[in-house]
Parts: C-alpha cells; structure tokens; sequence
C-alpha cells in the first residue's frame, strides 16, 4: 500500500506574527514559526529563542525531590550500600553515568544494576530485587523506570530496602509505596519539567543534591549526558528540555568526556557542528546497540571511562555492534514487510500486529517504527520465546497507544512506556484475544483521515524568500526534536529545471527550481522523477538548509514531498483538476489541446489560473487580439500539431473552423465558463472528447448603492480603474491591491497578506488567481466600478468557493456602465469608423506612411472631423492587418503603415478576428448592462 500524503499548511496569525515580530525585532516568517510551537507571548518567545542553562527550573519543584535528598544525604551520611537501577537504552545509560558521577563527586562510590533486556526485560523485576537484596543493597534508586514497578517495590519494602523511583513514563493510576517517588508527570502544573527525559529527571535530583555543595560549573559537565539521552528519548524539545540540549550540545562539543570523545572521533564528527541530528541517528543507535543486542554495560563503562585507547576498542565494538544490528533489523523489516503486503488488509484493519518465533526483541521497536512511516498505521511487533512473547510498538499522530494497552490490560502480563511508544509481555495464549481487542479500541479512535499520513506544513514560501538571512533565522529555532521540528515550508507552482538522478544506485533526485535557481535534493526520492515536471508546475514540501560541499556553501531544500501542482493537497479533485490532469496526458501523448473562452477579456482574466499548474511554455494564446504575425505563427504551431495548450475564443475558433479542420492528433477541447450549445458543436462533439468548466452556483443578491463604510472583517472590493483604486487605498486602511498586478506570485503574496490579516480589504479586478479567499466565508462582493461581464463577477465568487447566495454591492452610478460601453466602443470601432479611416488613407494615397503615431491621429482625426486618437488608430490598423490590407510596425512613436493593395477593394470586416473578438465582447457586455439596468433603478 502505498498511502498518500494530506499536506496540512498551518493556518498564519498575520497580526500575532507582526506584533511578536515588532517586540522581540525579528522577521515575521521566524515569529509565525514561533506561534506555531505555541509560543505566542514575548516573555516565551524571548525565552526560547535566547533562553540559558540559568533560567532552569528550582529542581525542589518535582515532588518526591526533597524526601529523596534527605534519604540520600543519609545513606552516604552512613555509608549505607546504593545501587542505581536503570533502564538499557540511552536514557536508562546516561542516567546511571551521572548518577554514579555525582555520587562519586559527593564522597560516596556506588553501584549501577541495568537488567538483562531477554531474560529480565524492562524495568524492576522480582529476581532483581531478591539478588540486591542478597547483595545487602539498603537504598535502590531506579533511573527511567519503575513507575509500574506495585510488586517489585512491594518486595523490596519487605526486605527492608528503601527504594526512589525517579522516572518519566506514564503513571498508572496506582502507584508505587516507594519511599519517594520522583516523576514531572506527577506535577502537571509544573509545565516547564513536565516533559523530562529519565536522564533529565536525574540531573535534576543531581542538581538537588549538589546544591550549595559543588559549583555550577561542576554541575554543567554532565549537560552532554543530559542531551544525549533527551534527544534519544524522543522527548518534546521545548521548555527546560530546550534549555538542556542547547547548553548540552554545546558542551557536547568541546567535551572533556573520554569516552564519549573517543566515540564522535570514530564516528567521524570531530570537526562537525554537533546538532540533535548528529545525537538521533549517529550517536545514539550505537549507544542503544549493547542494550539492544547484548548488554548496556559496554555503553556504560564507555562513557565512565578515562583512557581514551580502552575508549576507542569500546567504540569500535559498539560501531560493529550497531552494524550487526542493522543487519538484523533490516530482515525482520523485510519480513514484516512481506507478511503485511500477502496478510495484512491494510484498507481495513487499524492497526499492524504481528508475532514471531525468531525475531530478535532488541530491533522491533526500530523496526516498527519504518513500518509506521510506511504504513501509517500503528504497530506492535511481538518476538515468541516458547509461551511467552515480548514486544515493542509505535504509533500514529492522534492514536495514544499507552491508553490503548490500559483498555486491554488483563490480557498482558506487563505494559509500559507513552502514547507513541510501548513495550509490552504477553503469554502467547492470549495473543489472538489481544489482538481483536486492540484493534476495536484503536479502530474506534482514529478517524477517516487518519489513514493517511499528514504532513504539517509551517509555512508557504516563494523562492525569492529563500535567502541566506531566513536561514540565519531557521537556525534561532536550533536544536530540533520532538514537538520543535524542523520547519517545513511548501512551495507553490514551481518550475523544476536541471532534474537528475544521483547516487551509486540513482536512488536519490536532485534539481533546481524558480528563477533563482535553488537547489533541490530529495534523499530516496528517485520515484519524483517520473513526475510530468516538463509539462507541469510542482508544489514541493521540504526543509531548508545550507550545504557545503568541498568550501563552498549554497541553500538547498531538502524535498520530503513532490506533487504536481494540479494535484490537491487533500484528496479532493475538482473539476479544473481533473481537466488539467486530462490535459497533460494528451500533450504527454504528444496531442494538442484547446481551452474555448466566450470573450478575449473573459480569457485575459482567468488565464492566470493555468499558469499556477502548467508550464509557461505549454500555454500560448490564440485568438484575435493577437497580433497578425504573432497570430500566424500559433496558428502554424497548431497545424503542426505541436503539443501544447492553445487558449482561444468561441468567435476565434468559429473562424478558423469556417477556414480549415482541426489537427487530427487534436482529441480534446474544454469550453470555459460559458452555457455551450453543443448542438451548435455537434460535428465537433462527434469528433472529440469535450469538457466544460461552468459557472460557478452562486445566487446574486444585488444591492442598491450603499456607503463604504472602514469594514471590521474581510472585505473584497472590485475596480478595474485606477483613480478608484487610488481613491480606495487613501480612504481605508489596510488595503490590499491585487487588481492590476501582471504576475502570479505576487498576487499570491497579496493575497496571503489580505487572508492572514483582518480586518482587511482586497482589491481585485476579476482576474483568477487560485481558491484561496475560500477560509473567510466572505458573503458579499462590493462593486466599485462597474464589470465588463458576468464573467469577472463569476471568478471573484468562485475563487471565494460561493454556492450559495451572496450579496453584490454596487457602489458605482449609471454613468460607469457609459464609460465600459464608450471604452469597449473605441477599442472595437464598428464598420463605419472602419470605412472613414479607410476613405482618408484613401484620400492620401500613401502605399507607405512613415509617422509620428500622435501626429498621424491628429490627421485622420482633422478629416474625420470626430474626436480620434492612437487609442483608436491601433484597433484599426489591427482590423485591416487582419484583411492583409497592409503591414505595420512601431518604433517609439513613429508608426510605419505599408499597404499591400488599393484600399479600394470591397471589405469583409468578419473576416478579421480582431474585429469579430469586439463583437462578442459588446455582446457579453450587452447582456451584463441588463442585469445592471436593473440594479441602477435600484440605486435611483
């Protein structure tokens, strides 16, 4: 099963963004980032962003703190026999290490106890207890676990062992009687600790316990132990945690630990900038793998030991180790991925739950986690050893699998850990009663969506806002983990150039985008490069970063997702999506297609909304308000069947039908926004395959002339005149100017400011730019010059997703619907004016005119004797270049007229295109001043 993605775009607070960005002197895009992981107020932000190792939490905060330092204090007081008893991974490691550190600095040498993961498994067990207790052990401090542990402190309180538990997992109702119990999820209030790993648990105990007894410096050379084990854990890097893995970090860097500096040297991360990164999937895997495949105590005794040579064998052994894991993880997954795609009905079943006899436990819960990132569905994988089996499982975003082995707890013998990752013991005759139960308790949490894996998405960018300085401000947000990812941006409509495979096995794609040209890397993303990128626009989901390579460093983005940019981000196609997507398999056939408008203007207005998806250089436009040659030279394209999308007109494409066929390679013909008489295009419906793009199902309802009054929410204006425009922009604030702007990204941009802005008003003259007024449920339209045609008025509302009733405010008087006919009038002359102004080329008898365009006006307006000026000389020219009547060209003002026949041949005017585009503009035009007159008496 190979799932789809849904790309959630977070929703921007333009207002809290530029307010926070104002206060703290940062860019907007780094306070949007910043609302995002929840950090709204100043003194938060300054926090995070700013905040040191000195503005930790008191440690006296967790409960259970300060009845354990009494205990402790006592214990070393007496010379009392302490064991520290952890989990094997990385936190359960480290926490033993500086423990056993600070216990060393206060005077007192003691002993660690970490279980065996395949006969004892996790956490506190009764053999355990019963061999400390044989040991003539008095105090056991458990270090991330023992939380769950009712029976074996049980045991020990017997035995007269007093035990502290200081953990981090989840609490069961029912709690331990251990002497104290030290756990943030025990004090909910306490937000800052809340979200503690084991390891920062224990800091904090250290911390406690050293207080006024070592320095502070003393105290910070366990920070690396610190964010080792946060960072490993997979906990939420924010509040105290941030504060510790950034201060970590950079001990971490220049650390004076022997063992761990013997491991980053192997690990060939000497001269690197050590990030969470570097800790996630290069330092601690091999820390785990003792736990995993043997024993903790090889990571344990690396980062206590002091002789760099003993180091650098114990990191070689853990390296090879690591490689031995892999190895072994990597076939369980395969064969989990077999069993999965021949048994599993991933359509159906909620979750993945598999068992068996000869999985190693110490890889399941790596190797459920691909198999989530594959499948997206939670999964638990259980290794048999005879009649009872252990296992490890993960989840999904939403499915808290903690609570769901709580509802099914009778048939487990042990369970553990949090929502996203569990460990488990189960006896094998109750494995099948198991599984039916859990898979009606997670079926009845997830919703539909949950299917599919999400991607949220922090922001949308251009790739002119791709620059050095955003990276700078990415890095502010350092170190990265759980609940503080990377950000990740998405970018819209983009055209990819240089595409290429790389890797030893062409496993990875790379390419650059926009016109700047940025990189593009997609690591084991070879499967992008079959997109339909020479045809198509792409939308790409990814992080930022700046790479270097051999000196030299550029920005690239790090692809986590591609798509055509006609594919929806969701699931939900509409009719324009499945048009475009039927549109590149023709011209990937190597077919032509046409795109049929009722109107030049109609075309000129919506043509934007192909630009977001399709190539620039997939679309040219055909139709009679080009220019002759230009109009010639499409046209050849077209007969040659080159495969492109040709956008015409209904008056165009009635002429050239009356003149030749179609291509016949040609299949496919979309009318635009127009009632199609398909009787009138029945030979054409014989012959090919014809869509339509509607109108949209809006109900108008018109409203007389009111006042404008400063709006208090979102509020969509239309001029097509730029004196209104102007009078506009003075008069409110906040205003947002889309009309009139050429390019598509920056009405994007525009637009993305009016959406995340209120109140606010948008500025548009009907042109399309895509669906994105759709969030603000606007239900009114105000008209501050009159349209010219339904049209305009029908892509406003269908960008605004309108289908139902919605107001239209006319806010203009009578005399603009005069001033539409008189400008439509002069650009389309009628046959008359056409006639005169052949008559005085007639009275010069000039084959060649060779002047100043302003000064030629003049002339013809003198003999004419009406007001004529260039703005109605070019319509003419156009009409008669048409009739090829002559040719003209332009050089600055002069204007050169070279006629190629007497002017006095008998003339056709619908043989020109120029001239049948004006009459079905005044048409169109005609029909919406009906509709207007209507809404005039209204205003009177």
């Amino acid at each position: 099963m190979n799932f789809e993605h849904i790309w959630n775009l977070r929703k921007n607070n333009r207002d809290a963004a530029e307010s926070l960005s104002k206060k703290l002197n940062i860019s907007s895009t780094l306070a949007s980032l910043l609302i995002h992981r929840g950090i709204t107020k100043e003194k938060d932000a300054q926090m995070f962003l700013y905040g040191t190792i000195e503005n930790l939490s008191d440690p006296l905060l967790l409960s259970g703190i300060q009845e354990a330092v009494k205990r402790i204090e006592n214990a070393i007081r007496n010379k009392e026999k302490v064991v520290i008893y952890g989990d094997y991974d990385v936190d359960g490691v480290c926490s033993i290490v500086l423990l056993k550190e600070c216990f060393r600095l206060l005077g007192h040498e003691v002993d660690y106890y970490v279980p065996n993961r395949f006969t004892e498994g996790y956490g506190l067990n009764i053999e355990a207890i019963r061999h400390l207790n044989d040991q003539k052990y008095e105090l056991i401090i458990t270090v991330d676990c023992g939380i769950s542990s009712l029976q074996e402190v049980e045991l020990a309180n017997e035995l007269g062992i007093d035990v502290i538990i200081t953990d981090h997992h989840t609490p069961s109702e029912i709690l331990p009687e251990a002497l104290s119990i030290i756990n943030p999820k025990l004090d909910n209030e306490q937000k800052e600790v809340v979200d503690l790993a084991g390891v920062g648990v224990a800091y904090y105990l250290a911390r406690a316990l050293c207080k006024n007894k070592v320095s502070d410096e003393e105290l910070y050379r366990w920070l690396d132990l610190v964010a080792l084990a946060t960072v490993a854990d997979i906990v939420p890097l924010l509040r105290d945690n941030r504060l510790l893995v950034k201060a970590g970090l950079n001990v971490m860097q220049d650390t004076n630990r022997v063992g761990l500096k013997a491991l980053i040297d192997k690990c060939g991360l000497t001269d690197k900038v050590l990030t969470s990164w570097h800790i996630g999937f290069i330092l601690a895997p091999r820390l785990n793998s003792a736990g995993r495949l043997e024993n903790a105590k090889t990571s344990i005794e690396l980062l206590l030991c002091d002789d760099y040579e003993k180091a650098k064998f114990i990191a070689d052994n853990l390296c090879t180790m690591n490689n031995n894991r892999k190895t072994i993880e990597e076939q369980i997954y395969k064969e989990a991925v077999f069993r999965i795609n021949n048994n599993v009905d991933l359509e159906n079943e909620p979750a993945i739950i598999l068992a068996d006899d000869n999985w190693h436990h110490g890889v399941l819960g790596i190797v459920a986690s691909r198999l989530v990132d594959r499948f997206n569905l939670p999964t638990i994988l259980i290794s048999w050893e005879g009649e009872e089996g252990k296992g490890s499982g993960r989840s999904v975003n939403n499915i808290n699998l903690h609570s769901s082995l709580a509802m099914c707890s009778e048939h487990l013998e042990k369970y553990g850990g949090h929502k996203m990752a569990v460990g488990l013991s189960i006896k094998k005759v109750k494995f099948n009663v198991f599984k039916q139960k859990i898979y009606s308790i997670i079926d009845e949490s997830r919703s539909e969506d949950q299917k599919y894996k999400t991607i949220d998405i922090d922001a949308e960018l251009n790739t002119e806002q791709i620059t050095p300085q955003l990276i700078d401000e990415i890095r502010l947000l350092e170190p990265f983990g759980e609940k503080n990812s990377f950000p990740i941006f998405v970018l819209r409509n983009t055209e990819v150039y240089d595409q290429d495979l790389v890797g030893k096995n062409k496993e990875h794609i790379k390419f650059k985008i926009g016109l700047n040209k940025v990189d593009g890397i997609g690591f084991y993303k070879a499967e992008f490069h079959s997109l339909p990128t020479h045809l198509t626009t792409v939308d790409i989901v990814g992080e930022l970063n700046e790479n270097e390579f051999r000196g030299n460093k550029n920005i690239q983005i790090k692809v986590l997702d591609m798509k055509s940019s006609y594919i929806p981000d969701g699931f939900n196609y509409t009719k324009v999506n499945q048009i475009i997507e039927n549109t590149v398999n023709e011209i990937d056939n190597g077919s032509p297609v046409l795109y049929v408008y009722p109107t030049y203007r109609s075309l000129l207005k919506h043509k934007h909304l192909w630009k977001n998806y399709l190539r620039s250089n997939k679309l040219i436009e055909l139709h009679g308000n080009t220019t002759y040659y230009s109009r010639k030279r499409t046209e050849e394209q077209l007969v040659n069947e080159e495969p492109k999308v040709f956008l015409t007109t209904t008056a165009y494409l009635e002429y050239y039908l009356k003149k030749r066929q179609l291509p016949s390679v040609l299949k496919y013909l979309v009318f635009i926004w127009q009632k199609v008489d398909l009787d009138k295009w029945l030979n054409l419906q014989k012959r090919y395959k014809i869509d339509t793009i509607d109108f949209p199902l809006a109900n108008f309802s018109w409203q007389p002339k009111k006042p404008l009054i400063e709006p208090t929410n979102y509020t969509i204006i239309y001029a097509n005149r730029s004196n209104t425009i102007s009078k506009i922009k003075e008069k409110f604030k906040n205003v947002n100017i889309e009309a009139g702007v050429k390019e598509n990204l920056k009405r994007k941009v525009i637009r993305q400011r009016f959406i995340s802005s209120q109140p606010s008003i948008l500025l548009v003259d009907g042109s399309y730019t895509d669906k994105t007024i759709e969030t603000k449920n606007i239900k009114e339209i105000f008209l501050a010059n009159a349209p010219f045609g339904e049209y305009e008025l029908m892509s406003v509302a269908d960008q605004m997703c309108a289908t139902s009733e919605m107001e239209v405010v006319v806010l203009f008087s009578d005399n603009e619907v005069n001033l539409n006919k008189n400008y439509l009038n002069r650009k389309y002359p009628n046959h008359d004016l056409v006639k005169n102004a052949l008559s005085y080329f007639k009275y010069r008898s000039d084959l060649l005119i060779n002047e100043d365009k302003d000064s030629l006006a003049q002339k013809m307006a003198n003999y004419m004797k009406c007001d004529f000026t260039v703005f109605d000389l070019i319509p003419i020219l156009n009409i008669l270049m048409d009739l090829g009547l002559c040719h003209v060209e332009k050089n600055g003002s002069i204007i050169s007229i070279k006629f190629f026949k007497s002017v006095e041949a008998v003339l056709n005017l619908y043989d020109s295109p120029y001239y049948l585009e004006g009459i079905a503009e005044k048409e169109a035009f005609c029909k919406f001043e009906k509709v207007l007159n209507n809404v005039i008496k209204w205003c009177d």
